[in-house]
């Protein structure tokens, strides 16, 4: 779009030419968003994600301000390659944690198996109880409630 703007195209034609070049999936997508922005339809909040309520805002005031258009495209562009990165790295970041506590997992039952063998179970069942509680929490905490965590940019 910024490309096609250099070359003197307004911020529709830009689009437009975009839409024509993309797959049937894309085009049906961003013919609804230039619809929304081009005829000034209101968003139902619930049913579009932030990240399309969020573009959409910024076509809108892109389509409106013509002499700021180009800048404001590159603009979005960095905010969205931005949190683009962020996500991709998030992602690694819990895949990395998903993954140690996984190991550990492993390193925690060896552990608890030697102790059994070496000491017996019955004078470490109270240790183990709290142990075992203890550790469970962790791992579900790590695997259910921390899958739900939103990161923010």
């Amino acid at each position: 779009i910024i490309l096609k703007m250099q070359t003197g195209c307004s911020f529709r034609q830009a689009f437009a030419h975009v839409m024509n070049t993309s797959d049937s999936f894309t085009q049906q997508k961003l013919n609804r968003i230039l619809d929304i922005v081009a005829f000034a339809q209101k968003l139902d909040s619930k049913s579009q994600a932030p990240f399309i309520s969020a573009l959409i805002a910024d076509f809108r005031i892109i389509d409106t301000q013509h002499h700021l258009a180009i800048k404001l495209l590159r603009s979005t562009s960095k905010r969205l390659k931005m949190e683009n990165d962020f996500t991709r790295k998030s992602g690694q970041a819990t895949r990395q944690l998903r993954i140690q506590s996984l190991i550990l997992t492993g390193l925690y039952i060896i552990t608890a198996i030697y102790m059994i063998n070496r000491y017996g179970f019955k004078p470490l069942i109270g240790l183990l109880a709290l142990s075992i509680s203890i550790f469970l929490m962790g791992i579900l905490w790590i695997f259910f409630i921390g899958r739900n965590t939103q990161w923010k940019v």
